[in-house]
């Protein structure tokens, strides 16, 4: 019996070979697609799972509160790690790890900066499974400027010797010098689905020589993270009820009203660093994650309902063979299973075919999801091994998917063809198909429906990051190059670098900030006046030519003066939001001053006058944030960026007088730069990876559903062959054979024009909901992705129509 299922089913596939091709071809892509994200989603699921002790390893975070606000920080503080141990028999062991951002490292001849060198207990071989290929864990990372080096920063810096008792110099901000640290041993090749990231893993005792005592023993806000690793069968939501006297008793709570501590899951920390602040290695986005889910989904489906479509239309042919079967005594489950058999052949060798187009486009969708999800250019290279994901279940996962697709595009067919009794189906089964003809209809309608919500949706996506592009910020970011310091030196020879460089008539200004414009490393210090206290203001503090530079309009008052020496010390300037937040019609000479709180003891900072006002500008990302209340401050000696206004005409003069001037000064620091406007895109990058994701799979969800079309209007246009021969003989023309042939379909997809759009309506606000500054939807977008599915419909199905009311009427005639 299931020899002759087979039988039968290759013979309707090889029969009609067109409609063979187009449901395999239409199921293929789906697959394609779906498999595709699927094996990015089952690598993104993957992460830290190599872990031995995965299931009982926490990172600890907190939630501190100030003035009724609320964040997360898994900066906990080097002091932290000895107490847990000590107060708490539940935690197994614990570890730290401490980043001081950047460091100069050498092996005795020129530096090269290194942003992945982490400090750690010698527990993080216990807890964490790092093996290591050279070296004894027990002993590596036990005595102070000890160092573990990865293969690849071994070979990068002792080519094919031996690392192993050689030393490294290593210095950062911290150091008045450079420190030699002592390889100890060599890490085996740690999995690139790893939420911790490190080239360099230094003993955790060092800190004590480099940051002093108090570091490890009072610093509560440090660069320091800390993990657990708890015992056999204690739950983290017992431990978490023991941490509020613990805090109280031991945790300086500083500036903070309240703080509490909490544990994470190892396993959910990739899709949770950056709420948490932990930026040490790779981390996901859950929103892109689902996002791309539900869109592997929605192609997946669309091909299913493409599938189904040219099933159903195929099958109706095949009443007479439903009567016979039944005459001879055949069951009603043995026709479902005929129809079912047939569509989970045509699903596996659709399978088959996606498989080999997978595996042909994994290395390159690897190396497009790495650059895409390099949302910050701060953080290392990301390295995608889709491979990585693909072990026995996930193969699995995949037939398994196939097979329900396959069950699942033939369900309709399968079930409402074999309920027919032989005799009606023998006296005009054709008959029977109206119903399944107004099924095709609502399957063609939900296929171009989809397919019309991504593009609505993704047009007005490209539309709204054009607007982010072109948005007016407050400030001109054209050609300004930015530096972000790291050396001293180049703070402290400020003014004479400044001096240099404005010689040259291809540089038209330079300033200092402490922060980048419509980015990052914006301050927060407390500010009063007689009319406020104790308000956190965005702060930048700047060189006095930071207004000139980037071309900020003054409302009122004057801007910051060099000859004047009360602005270096006193001045403030702050936006217009300020001055609208504090209730003032004129700031100009209102007072204020700066302090840091920390419990009930207060630093000040900078006391003076406000001096101007100026227009509202964007300091922080304009794709998540609206302005708010900024203030200015001269201060030249805490910035960390230079910012250089070019003449773009003299672009070359401008960049090689900065390397020269730059290498005149030998500062330690290597030259590295941007231009601000590249700088402000990356901070809606985000945004920028939805948009490219919903072009690609709006594209191909069109694709998919004109394959549908196309399928059905040739089986519809064969079917009326002999009809249209008669209406030429009986003088009807090509043009209204066509219209009528093509009127039927183009009203569908008008119908599914109207229904998608209050979908997209949704879809679109949803999505554009988070963003600070927004486009309005729209109605020409609707009209063009209307005007899009129509004439693409129009063009497969009027071919179609044309072909066929251009043929000879007596072969039509004849045709059976």
């Amino acid at each position: 019996m299931f020899r002759n299922y087979i039988k039968t089913a290759l013979r309707n596939l090889t029969k009609n070979k067109m409609f063979s091709l187009i449901s395999i071809f239409g199921l293929s892509v789906g697959m394609v697609c779906f498999f595709l994200i699927f094996s990015f989603i089952n690598y993104e699921k993957s992460y830290d799972n190599f872990h031995k002790n995965k299931d009982n390893i926490y990172c600890i975070y907190k939630e501190q509160t100030i003035e009724g606000r609320s964040r997360k920080s898994a900066k906990i503080g080097a002091p932290l790690q000895p107490l847990l141990l000590q107060e708490f028999p539940s935690i197994k062991n614990a570890v730290r790890f401490t980043n001081l951002l950047q460091y100069k490292v050498d092996v005795g001849g020129p530096y090269f900066t290194e942003k992945e060198f982490m400090f750690a207990d010698p527990s993080v071989f216990d807890i964490f499974s790092f093996p290591l290929k050279t070296g004894n864990k027990n002993t590596a990372l036990q005595e102070p400027f000890t160092v573990v080096l990865t293969p690849k920063t071994a070979q990068k810096l002792f080519s094919d010797q031996n690392p192993v008792g050689q030393t490294i110099n290593v210095q950062t901000q911290f150091m008045k010098k450079k420190l030699p640290f002592t390889v100890t041993g060599i890490l085996k090749e740690t999995p690139a689905n790893s939420h911790l990231k490190f080239n360099f893993l230094a003993s955790y005792s060092s800190l004590n020589s480099i940051l002093g005592n108090e570091f490890l023993t009072q610093k509560w806000e440090g660069p320091t993270w800390n993990y657990v690793m708890l015992q056999n069968g204690q739950t983290p939501r017992e431990l978490e009820k023991l941490f509020p006297p613990f805090v109280e008793k031991f945790v300086d709570k500083g500036r903070y009203e309240e703080i509490n501590y909490k544990l994470m899951p190892l396993q959910d920390m990739y899709y949770n660093t950056l709420k948490i602040g932990l930026a040490m290695g790779d981390f996901g986005i859950s929103i892109i994650s689902g996002f791309m889910m539900a869109i592997a989904f929605m192609i997946l489906f669309i091909a299913c309902i493409n599938y189904t479509n040219l099933t159903t239309a195929r099958a109706s042919i095949r009443f007479k063979e439903i009567g016979i079967r039944k005459t001879l005594g055949a069951f009603r489950k043995q026709i479902i299973k005929q129809f079912l058999g047939e569509s989970i052949l045509f699903s596996l060798i659709a399978f088959i075919f996606a498989l080999g187009i997978v595996q042909a486009l994994l290395p390159m969708w690897g190396t497009f999801i790495s650059k895409l999800f390099k949302l910050d250019p701060q953080l290392p290279d990301r390295i995608i091994d889709l491979h990585a994901s693909q072990n026995i279940i996930y193969w699995i996962y995949l037939l398994i998917i196939a097979i329900v697709t396959g069950f699942l595009a033939g369900c309709y067919p399968a079930f409402y063809l074999s309920r027919f009794h032989a005799v009606d189906v023998m006296k005009g089964g054709n008959k029977k198909g109206k119903k399944s003809g107004m099924f095709r209809k609502i399957l063609v309608i939900t296929q171009f429906a989809a397919s019309i919500v991504f593009i609505i949706t993704s047009f007005h996506m490209i539309k709204q990051i054009d607007f982010l592009k072109t948005k007016d910020l407050g400030f001109d970011k054209e050609h300004v190059i930015s530096i972000a310091v790291d050396d001293y030196n180049v703070i402290k020879k400020y003014s004479l670098l400044k001096n240099e460089l404005i010689k040259h008539s291809s540089i038209l200004n330079i300033t200092s900030s402490s922060g980048l414009p419509g980015g990052s490393n914006t301050v927060y210090p407390t500010y009063r006046s007689k009319d406020f206290s104790d308000i956190q203001l965005g702060t930048y503090y700047v060189d006095t030519d930071f207004i000139k530079t980037l071309g900020i309009d003054i409302i009122s008052g004057r801007d910051f003066s060099s000859d004047i020496s009360s602005d270096l010390r006193e001045a403030f300037i702050v936006n217009h939001e300020a001055m609208k937040t504090f209730g003032w019609e004129n700031a100009e000479g209102q007072e204020m001053e700066s302090y840091n709180k920390r419990r009930d003891q207060i630093q000040r900072l900078y006391k003076g006058k406000i001096i101007g006002v100026v227009k509202d500008f964007n300091f922080r990302s304009h794709a998540d944030t609206k302005i708010q209340p900024f203030c200015l401050k001269v201060n030249t000696r805490n910035f960390n960026y230079l910012l250089i206004k070019i003449d773009n005409a003299l672009y070359t003069e401008a960049i090689q007088h900065l390397k020269t001037t730059w290498n005149e000064f030998k500062f330690d620091q290597r030259l590295e730069y941007s231009f601000v406007d590249d700088e402000i895109q990356k901070t809606f990058s985000i945004w920028m990876v939805l948009d490219k994701i919903m072009r690609i799979t709006s594209l191909l969800a069109l694709i998919i559903a004109c394959l549908g079309i196309l399928g059905l209007a040739s089986f519809i246009i064969e079917r009326k062959t002999k009809e249209i021969g008669i209406r030429k003989v009986l003088g009807a023309s090509v043009q209204n054979i066509t219209t009528s042939l093509s009127k039927s379909f183009l009203t569908l997809v008008f119908i599914a024009n109207i229904i998608a759009c209050p979908i997209a309506i949704f879809l679109t606000n949803t999505i554009l909901s988070s963003m600070a500054y927004r486009i309005n939807i729209s109605v020409w977008l609707f009209i063009l992705a209307a005007l899009v599915s129509l004439f693409a419909s129009l063009g497969i199905v009027g071919s179609r129509a044309i072909r066929a009311a251009t043929a000879n009427p007596v072969e039509s005639l004849r045709y059976e």
